[in-house]
């Protein structure tokens, strides 16, 4: 089975979406200690 270009694009922003999300989830866990006061 071929893969086709787009789908092989589409996979690879898929992983790079998941991947700022975490990134970006474990600074907000970092950074979450010290913002929990203003969030409340």
């Amino acid at each position: 089975m071929k893969t086709s270009p787009l789908a092989l694009i589409n996979v690879t922003l898929f992983s790079l979406f998941w991947a700022l999300q975490i990134f970006v989830s474990k600074l907000e866990f970092n950074a979450g200690a010290k913002a929990v006061p203003f969030t409340l």
